[in-house]
């Protein structure tokens, strides 16, 4: 009986601790919260930041988590655009990963290219990014392993020829050792 009043007794304090603390970090992050909203609240402060993330958009560059997240809290519009072009990114990266050839990963990046249709600021943004990444997979070691069109079917044709000499070749082997079983006997 004992025991299990002072089980009850230390899962009623372990509640109550539990509780306590819930309540001191629910404070601690409301007050980090106020403070973070407070520097961002100045209309100065978020233009100026908005300005510097649209850059980075115009030139192409990938946007980090924090940038994004701070789009969707202050410009919706320019998150759901910077949404788009990192989509067509990654699609683009995809592409040229499954490509075969130099040659191959031309083709992706100009139909990407061409994809983009208007002169408008959003078209920039994703031809900037279009470009930044196609750079980015063409200074890979990947892309410089690759072969173009022409080398791979070079390569293709000697291998076609080179596994035909060597079946052929096999062949007359096994024929001539028949033969010399067939004279021996």
């Amino acid at each position: 009986m004992f025991i299990s009043n002072t089980m009850n007794a230390l899962n009623m304090f372990k509640e109550q601790q539990m509780k306590l603390d819930k309540q001191n970090e629910s404070k601690k992050s409301s007050f980090q919260l106020d403070s973070i909203l407070n520097k961002e609240e100045d209309p100065e402060r978020v233009q100026a930041r908005l300005k510097s993330i649209r850059a980075k958009l115009s030139l192409g560059k990938k946007l980090t988590a924090a940038e994004l997240e701070y789009l969707r809290q202050h410009d919706p519009v320019l998150y759901m655009k910077a949404i788009k072009i990192e989509m067509s990114r990654k699609m683009m990266r995809e592409q040229i990963k499954n490509s075969k050839t130099k040659d191959e990963v031309q083709r992706v990046v100009s139909s990407h290219m061409s994809g983009v249709r208007g002169t408008n600021e959003d078209s920039q943004m994703e031809q900037a990014a279009i470009a930044d990444e196609s750079a980015k997979a063409m200074k890979s070691k990947r892309y410089i392993e690759l072969p173009t069109a022409k080398e791979k079917r070079k390569e293709e044709e000697e291998e076609k020829h080179s596994s035909t000499y060597t079946k052929k070749k096999k062949h007359q082997v096994e024929q001539n050792h028949g033969d010399r079983f067939t004279c021996k006997i």
